[in-house]
């Protein structure tokens, strides 16, 4: 369980997005925001474990909405969180065609989007039981990542790597270290905030074959290691890169090579880097999109079961998919991942 919450919290929200977090307020403005954001998390995470260990439940944690506050929060709260996870795997999907589009750049990035989510459909509806071990192994691809980006941004920052100390430098810059202010700590903080992705820990309550033991040391073992992971790597990319760095996604991630670990790695003189984080980032969409459409189906199964959506999403197959929640959320994501093809083409970006 602890490694299916790993591989469910860091996503593309750290490998991607990070770094328009960077250039929007630098880094003291962006180590605030993920700081603040953490301690929420940190105690809605905490908050979950004691109430599923108190009152173990077997369908989704909008029950306690319902059954301490009221039912139309328990409602609100369940579609929310359904809405906030498909809008993400929305994001996911235009993800996989940038990734794909560095290799291929002369064919259409859509075309590349809706063939992951095929795949990821598939494997959904009719391969769940290798759920478990490739979130496992995304787990472990993604923590060595984050473990060996650190380790080499300090290398890179004393001069061990690239050949120059840059030590605080970058804290020196005009405009730094608060960058925007209060306006881009905000900013900051809605990026930072998507970019945790707790989701998974949510839905993997009503998974647990033991709440009361499972749960609270699924949170307790996972919640640190995260917040570490994101303040560390957030520290490490504020050190190592200025926040005027024409390269950063400054107004949305367009291109792989704007990856702030990227952007790291070629500091370091390790040129091939690009092409190790194209491949690392690509499985993490894989690792979210695959969590994504198991989660949101389960959500919409829950919501059904406790009749605040239509009876037809409780119907399952003999190998426990609630397939008709696992469609309909595949039209949903298809209709809202379609919009990043109109107007600007930059809502998911």
């Amino acid at each position: 369980m602890i490694m299916i919450v790993l591989a469910g919290t860091i996503g593309t929200g750290l490998f991607l997005a990070s770094g328009q977090a960077l250039a929007s307020a630098e880094l003291a403005g962006s180590l605030v925001s993920y700081v603040t954001v953490s301690i929420i998390v940190y105690l809605v995470m905490t908050s979950l474990a004691e109430l599923s260990t108190q009152y173990p439940i077997n369908g989704l944690f909008n029950t306690f909405g319902s059954r301490f506050v009221d039912e139309a929060c328990g409602f609100a709260s369940g579609y929310n969180y359904y809405l906030a996870c498909v809008t993400a795997m929305a994001g996911e999907l235009v993800a996989a065609g940038i990734i794909v589009e560095f290799w291929l750049p002369n064919v259409t990035s859509m075309i590349w989007s809706l063939l992951g989510m095929i795949i990821m459909f598939i494997l959904n509806a009719f391969m769940v039981r290798s759920y478990g071990e490739a979130e496992y192994w995304f787990a472990i691809i993604k923590v060595l990542t984050v473990v060996i980006f650190i380790i080499v941004g300090l290398l890179v920052d004393i001069g061990v790597l690239g050949h120059i100390r840059i030590g605080f430098r970058n804290w020196k810059i005009d405009g730094a270290p608060f960058h925007n202010g209060t306006g881009g700590i905000i900013s900051t903080s809605i990026i930072s905030a998507f970019s945790f992705g707790v989701k998974t820990i949510g839905i993997t309550v009503s998974e647990c074959e033991n709440p009361r033991r499972d749960v609270p040391r699924a949170i307790n073992g996972t919640i640190w290691r995260i917040i570490l992971f994101f303040i560390g790597s957030i520290l490490i990319m504020g050190l190592v890169i200025p926040y005027d760095d024409s390269r950063l996604p400054h107004k949305g991630v367009d291109n792989v090579t704007m990856s702030s670990f990227t952007l790291v790695f070629v500091r370091s003189g390790l040129e091939p880097a690009v092409y190790i984080m194209n491949i690392v980032i690509f499985t993490t969409i894989l690792s979210a999109g695959n969590s994504g459409f198991c989660i949101c189906s389960r959500i919409l199964y829950a919501l059904a079961a406790e009749k605040k959506a239509p009876n037809i999403f409780t119907y399952v197959t003999r190998t426990g998919i609630p397939i008709w929640s696992l469609i309909f959320t595949t039209l949903l994501s298809t209709i809202l991942f379609g919009l990043s093809f109109i107007g600007n083409k930059m809502i998911y970006r």
